[in-house]
């Protein structure tokens, strides 16, 4: 019977390892040896490899002084392998604290409280035309109780946000004609007889910015914002709110 290839040199493989006293056994163990010396081989010049993209990545940081302190303050203290790590990697914040954080961004705050450092500024910069409390009004439609203040401007004029918040309702319908309320923990803020309304339900807005201009809607004699702040839906005095100092 022919021997294949194979055969013959497995065969030739044992005359010679006879001769040479070397036993299969220790063939074997040779050749798990060379494998394992390859292995690490591999991987060697993989970290070699990652090491100079990361320095490469980050050669600003590993020439700066901030680099040099880090260093001896690391050699100098108890070592820290994540801190180094971060630092050098520049590694970003995971995704959890990323969410953590939009989620704080749109997350309505607490009320602030009227005794607090905090306060509320003027929605519009114009003449005051009523005041909060009861008024005398030949108006129909117009109570004796007036539940904010009046504040005259030019039809288009900018109005802002007096405290950050979220909106929770823009409306056309009454006689608050377009207007829209923005909450803050307790606090409710009411801007009405808007000409153009700027902002969604659901918006988070800031203290300051441009949500609606002054307009000439619902029942009203002339143009002008009509401004409530109400706590626990009951209406207050906005200015026992605003500081009037802001913006002189």
């Amino acid at each position: 019977m022919a021997l294949t290839e194979a055969d013959k040199i497995r065969k030739a493989e044992e005359i010679y390892y006879r001769r040479n006293g070397i036993k299969l056994e220790e063939k074997e163990e040779k050749k798990r040896g060379n494998l394992f010396v390859g292995f690490l081989r591999k991987i060697f010049f993989v970290i070699v490899i990652v090491a100079c993209v990361y320095g490469y990545q980050n050669r600003e940081y590993l020439m700066s002084d901030n680099f040099n302190s880090d260093l001896k303050n690391v050699l100098n203290t108890q070592v820290d392998f994540q801190e180094i790590l971060n630092r050098i990697m520049n590694v970003q914040v995971d995704d959890k604290f990323e969410e953590k954080k939009e989620e704080e961004k749109n997350t309505v705050p607490e009320a602030m409280e009227i005794v607090g450092d905090y306060t509320y500024i003027m929605p519009l910069e114009g003449i005051l035309t009523s005041g909060f409390g009861y008024r005398e009004s030949e108006s129909p439609g117009v109570t004796g109780f007036h539940t904010g203040i009046d504040i005259a401007g030019d039809i288009g004029e900018e109005i802002v946000a007096s405290s950050y918040g979220k909106v929770i309702e823009v409306s056309n319908q009454g006689g608050y004609g377009n207007h829209l309320k923005i909450q803050n923990g307790d606090i409710v803020m009411l801007y009405a007889h808007c000409n153009q309304i700027f902002v969604s339900e659901g918006d988070v807005v800031t203290q300051g910015q441009k949500i609606a201009e002054v307009g000439l809607t619902g029942n009203t004699t002339g143009p002008h914002l009509h401004f409530e702040i109400r706590k626990n839906d009951e209406p207050e005095d906005p200015f026992e709110f605003i500081d009037l100092s802001v913006g002189e």
